[in-house]
């Protein structure tokens, strides 16, 4: 089971360079919404934690769609 730093550590390891291709970047912005919807969901986060990460989740979901549709 892998822990919430160790997921953020590599997503961190997977960033994409600024030469990679828009579906590269889309993909990244993707597993980074995952993550921080794992982070919302866990019990132990408190409300304002769990909203915040739910917020960056949604902006980074959304961000990997436009990179999608551009």
């Amino acid at each position: 089971m892998e822990t919430v730093l160790s997921e953020i550590g590599e997503l961190i390891r997977q960033l994409p360079t600024a030469t990679a291709s828009a579906k590269q970047k889309a993909d990244w912005y993707e597993r980074k919404a995952r993550l921080f919807d794992h982070v919302a969901a866990d019990p132990a986060a408190d409300r304002e934690d769990a909203a915040t990460a739910r917020a960056i989740a949604t902006r980074a979901r959304e961000h990997g769609r436009k990179l999608r549709a551009s």
